[in-house]
């Protein structure tokens, strides 16, 4: 942790140092951050999107605003989709597990309203908090856990082999 010596250095070296650690660490704990990352903003984006003008798809407003949002969204939705694809190192189920805790309490938080009243700043923004905290750790917990990526370890080394030993065939001549 690097010092920190005035108003200034206590935002900007806590962020400072977050990204150095990030930057070391394995390809596979990089990608799973950036599903998180990319799914809070996500999140962020789809809940406040109802609070401007127009609405989250922007139809009301029409023309540039409705292709800013959809852009807004889709850009998004497309880095995480290519995210939990690049997640593809081992699976650390206990990680995912950890993740999925993390957005159970996040959830029951939701479910059981403890914030301040929503129709306030404070308690929108609260509430806000709750939801991006939520899909950042549900991306998480996916990534880390990769139901979706092949199966076993041992068929994707199969597949992985019989694909590198291809059987080599001579050329034919007329």
């Amino acid at each position: 942790m690097s010092d920190i010596r005035g108003p200034l250095s206590m935002i900007g070296v806590p962020i400072a140092d977050a990204m150095r650690e990030h930057h070391h660490q394995p390809p596979d704990k990089m990608s799973v951050a950036v599903v998180g990352w990319v799914a809070a903003a996500l999140a962020g984006w789809v809940y406040l999107g109802p609070a401007f003008v127009g609405g989250l798809l922007g139809v009301s407003g029409g023309g540039v605003e409705a292709r800013a949002v959809w852009a807004g969204v889709g850009l998004p939705l497309l880095c995480l989709l290519f995210g939990l694809y690049a997640a593809g190192g081992q699976r650390d189920l206990a990680a995912a597990f950890g993740w999925l805790l993390l957005a159970v309490g996040w959830a029951a938080l939701l479910w059981f309203e403890v914030y301040p009243d929503p129709r306030g700043l404070v308690g929108f923004l609260v509430k806000g908090v709750y939801c991006v905290s939520l899909a950042e750790n549900l991306a998480r917990a996916m990534a880390a856990a990769q139901p979706f990526r092949g199966g076993s370890a041992l068929r994707r080394m199969e597949r992985q082999l019989r694909r590198q030993n291809a059987p080599m065939r001579p050329v034919r001549r007329h």
